[in-house]
């Protein structure tokens, strides 16, 4: 993702409904000799008027569509899904930027180099999550 498409996502969830979202099946009843149902997407306001029912959707995902349900709860969370994967994205393009700078060989006296790899190592390490113990059992398996 580019940083102009990331701009892009940014403005549209700031210019959106505040999240989070929710999908509710709003509408049930009986027709053409089967149940028929309607998906709607509100916001987390929304559903808590009206004694616990959902006002006005922002959308409304019809009988007809055959994963209506999975779409519905899909577009909700991409309300709050979509800031924080950017959010993500920018934090490991920081750290990328981070580790560029650290190796920049200009900048570096070639008896640095180990010590600066094993910043960028160690870096890598915890925003991964991991520990150097786990690192070491996966090379150690590889």
């Amino acid at each position: 993702m580019t940083l102009e498409q990331r701009k892009a996502a940014r403005e549209r969830c700031e210019k959106a409904s505040a999240g989070p979202w929710g999908a509710w099946v709003a509408q049930k009843w009986r027709g053409h000799g089967h149940d028929l149902e309607e998906v709607h997407i509100v916001t987390e306001a929304e559903t808590t008027r009206s004694e616990g029912k959902p006002g006005t959707p922002l959308a409304i995902i019809g009988d007809s569509h055959p994963k209506k349900r999975e779409d519905g709860a899909f577009i909700a969370h991409v309300r709050t899904d979509l800031p924080d994967a950017l959010d993500q994205i920018d934090a490991d393009e920081g750290l990328m930027r981070q580790m560029l700078a650290e190796l920049d060989p200009e900048e570096m006296d070639p008896s640095d180099w180990n010590r600066a790899m094993k910043r960028v190592r160690d870096a890598l390490r915890a925003r991964l999550g991991e520990t150097a113990k786990e690192a070491s059992d996966g090379e150690a398996k590889a």
